[in-house]
């Protein structure tokens, strides 16, 4: 790949590609537009200034398809036929491109990001790393990550965040911790690998190596990602293993083990808020009703089947999926399928996935035979992480983000073995060196969009309109909103933000009532579930005297998601509570679903309580129609709103619903009088107190003389009372109990024993007096 006849700048640019590789995630993961362009505009003066000379045809094929379907996204749609989606778009009036992309300004934008990636890609495949080269790089690289992870960890230690990096809660580059954590979790493995093969070779410096592991591991510690725990131990662990088979000396092995232990003695020490999302979420990973990823892989699934062949189009997975989801029901919207693979394929299409395997495929069996001499230890550990990242790509999108991976396509070119064959080329010079100028040209063009200039619009573009969309509403120029809006719509004509903001602009220069509605139910379509863009829509119909229609919006979200209705309804209340005739239509919206029945309960009236309260018991007398939870709700909100008379007398005739409401019916009981049912109801189901065990031999002096000695009330002191109480002694009990009472720390037990006392003494109101503190002690 390097000129023979340049010695000087061949070794220099052994040392640039490492440092281009860490220049993309130290610029916050290259996510941002600006970070890309610079990334861009790095890569093409690579291309230009030391093109390739070896070319690699399968590679060569492979990345010219993959542009190539790429590009259909630009063909007609109507060639194809309209997916359901597009279909139900038109249907509600939106006004889409003829192509296969509903947005072919950002479907170009990430196709040009595409090539570079493929580009790449490409030329480190076919990098001539001889051993000098290829030793030297990975050493670059390794520092480079170090101070990736040494500037992290400073960071944290000052709570001070890195210019360019997002404001997460690790200090990571990435938003996502876990791409964080992929970064860190392969530059640590190589740099274990490093230390290992350094100390075999009995090299002075090999201890430091090892030891710098240490810092790595400590950023993955502070970023407190799963992922890159996962991948960093499994990585080590594999290539401990390849090592332990191939060596001649086993003691050495043996001792690395010792290494991996102390390293996962760090994590239990320092680590603990990674050991405690290990211990709540890993069983929530394999829980197929608690896992939200897997129900976002069957959504992902289910959208595939609509477009298998070519996909939707680069860049419009999530402006479309939150309106295709159907079994993970959240509020949140849903910007990636939480997976490399499916990301790819449901935007570019099943070809694509396949060819990206077969990618996968060659360069893995370019990687054999790991011979001596070859630098295999680097090289089996440069191939374990580039397995590891395909491995990471099914389960989150780190092959999406720049950041995360430059780093691993270098490794996967370190990886390759020198013994592959690759053809020699001329040409392939003068194209890379072109293709360097377009890559140039991609990144001025990002980069102006950035500033502001007059180019071809970016999601730069987009999202700068958006913000002065918003400002426009706000300060009630809603002329030049609808022409935002507009302009918006030309770029991005799947952007929830723009149909609503023009929508409210529509509405409020009270243009025709059905411009308003269309823009609103296209938002509404792309983002259903999310129940405040909902009421903010009810809310602009009220102040414009839209009533009917603010309704007939909530309903429809209502009965639409129910998931989501009772937060929506109890939203609405908090909107129309001081409004008598807005109040009433409420009441009759909460009859539509069980769970805004209950919060409408809640925010009843003494009257109306009652009235809903007999509605809901002709309906379903035994009231099958509640879970555990919801039945939990409605006695609670009895007993406050309603007579507890009745909620006492209901529940003595449903002895089941007494275990969810025993509380309740206690305190209403008592209320009322009664005291011996309110205690007998409390004594039946109240968590009881842990006793202490009194042995046949132990009299009750013995016990008294043990607690003047030891002063331990939670023990012996209880125990005193206990033998007391066997022996029917009341009076000597009640006496050390309220003894006992006076002291700063009284244990619950004491009011316990207290109110059995009182009970056997048949003093139901001091009996039950003593179950409310006891209830009060155990619950603070």
């Amino acid at each position: 790949m390097f000129p023979t006849e340049s010695p000087p700048k061949r070794k220099a640019l052994a040392y640039a590609i490492p440092v281009l590789v860490i220049l993309a995630p130290a610029l916050g993961g290259s996510t941002a537009l600006w970070a890309k362009a610079i990334m861009a505009i790095a890569t093409g003066l690579l291309f230009i200034l030391l093109p390739p000379e070896r070319t690699l045809r399968p590679l060569h094929i492979i990345a010219l398809v993959i542009l190539a379907l790429a590009l259909t996204a630009f063909l007609p749609a109507n060639w194809f036929g309209y997916p359901p989606w597009r279909t139900d778009l038109a249907k509600l009036g939106a006004q889409l491109p003829w192509t296969i992309s509903s947005q072919p300004w950002l479907t170009f934008e990430s196709i040009c990001l595409l090539a570079i990636g493929l580009g790449w890609a490409y030329y480190l495949v076919v990098a001539d790393w001889d051993s000098d080269l290829r030793e030297a790089a990975v050493a670059t690289f390794c520092i480079g990550i170090l101070v990736l992870a040494a500037s992290m960890s400073i960071a944290f230690a000052l709570q001070k965040r890195v210019p360019f990096w997002p404001v997460v809660g690790g200090f990571g580059f990435f938003q996502n911790r876990n791409e964080t954590g992929n970064v860190f979790a392969l530059g640590g493995i190589m740099i274990y690998a490093v230390g290992m093969q350094r100390w075999q070779e009995g090299r002075r410096n090999w201890w430091i190596w090892l030891i710098s592991v240490c810092l790595v591991f400590w950023a993955l510690i502070i970023n407190s990602s799963r992922a890159g725990i996962v991948l960093f131990f499994a990585g080590t662990l594999a290539w401990h293993l390849w090592w332990l088979s191939t060596s001649k000396k086993k003691r050495l092995p043996a001792l690395l083990l010792i290494a991996l232990v102390l390293l996962g003695g760090v994590l239990a020490w320092n680590g603990s808020a990674v050991l405690g999302r290990f211990t709540r979420e890993t069983a929530d990973f394999f829980s197929l009703s608690r896992n939200g990823r897997l129900a976002i892989y069957r959504d992902s699934f289910e959208f595939l089947k609509q477009s298998p062949g070519l996909g939707i189009g680069l860049g419009n997975f999530r402006s479309l999926f939150s309106s295709q989801r159907h079994f993970f029901i959240s509020t949140t919207e849903s910007i990636h399928p939480e997976s490399d693979w499916f990301w790819v394929t449901i935007e570019m299409g099943l070809p694509v996935l396949l060819l990206l395997l077969a990618g996968v495929v060659i360069w893995l069996r370019g990687c054999l035979p790991f011979r001596a001499g070859t630098h295999r230890r680097i090289r089996v550990a440069a191939m374990i992480c580039g397995l590891l990242f395909v491995f990471h790509g099914f389960l989150d999108v780190p092959g999406h983000r720049l950041g995360a991976l430059w780093p691993a396509l270098f490794l996967c070119s370190i990886g390759i073995s020198p013994q592959l064959k690759f053809d020699q080329s001329r040409t392939i010079q003068f194209l890379f060196r072109v293709v360097g100028a377009v890559f140039i040209v991609f990144g001025l063009w990002w980069i102006a969009s950035v500033f502001d200039l007059k180019t071809p619009p970016t999601t730069s573009t987009e999202d700068r309109l958006l913000e002065e969309l918003e400002l426009a509403n706000n300060t009630g120029n809603y002329e030049r909103a609808v022409r935002l809006a507009d302009s918006g719509l030309a770029i991005a004509p799947l952007n929830w933000p723009f149909y609503y903001q023009r929508g409210l602009a529509s509405a409020a220069l009270y243009h025709p009532r059905p411009e308003a509605e269309r823009d609103f139910a296209i938002a509404r379509y792309l983002l259903p579930i999310w129940p405040d863009l909902a009421l903010k829509e009810g809310l602009i119909w009220l102040n414009v005297g839209e009533e009917d229609l603010a309704f007939s919006v909530w309903e429809e979200s209502i009965r639409r998601w129910p998931a989501n209705a009772a937060e929506l309804y109890d939203q609405i209340f908090g909107a129309v509570r001081g409004n008598v005739e807005l109040r009433d239509r409420w009441r009759q919206l909460g009859h539509i679903d069980v769970q805004c029945l209950l919060i409408l309960l809640r925010h009843s009236q003494h009257l109306e309580f009652e009235l809903e309260l007999e509605r809901l018991f002709s309906k379903d007398p035994n009231l099958g129609s509640l879970s555990a939870a919801e039945l939990t709700t409605l006695f609670e909100t009895w007993f406050d709103q309603g007579d507890q008379l009745a909620l006492a007398e209901t529940l003595m005739r449903h002895p089941e619903w007494q275990k969810l409401a025993w509380q309740q019916l206690a305190n209403a009981l008592a209320n009322y009088g009664d005291y011996h049912p309110a205690y007998d109801t409390a004594h039946q189901f109240v968590q009881r107190p842990r006793l202490p065990e009194i042995n046949s031999d132990d009299s009750t002096e013995v016990l008294i003389q043990r607690s003047r000695a030891s002063g331990n009330i939670d023990n012996d002191g209880i125990a005193v009372v206990v033998s007391e109480m066997k022996l029917e002694d009341f009076d000597s009990a009640l006496s050390n109990l309220k003894n006992f009472a006076t002291n700063a720390k009284v244990p619950a037990s004491v009011y316990f024993l207290e109110s059995e006392v009182w009970a056997r003494k048949g003093e139901w109101q001091k009996a039950w007096a003593a179950m409310v503190k006891y209830q009060n002690a155990i619950h603070k």
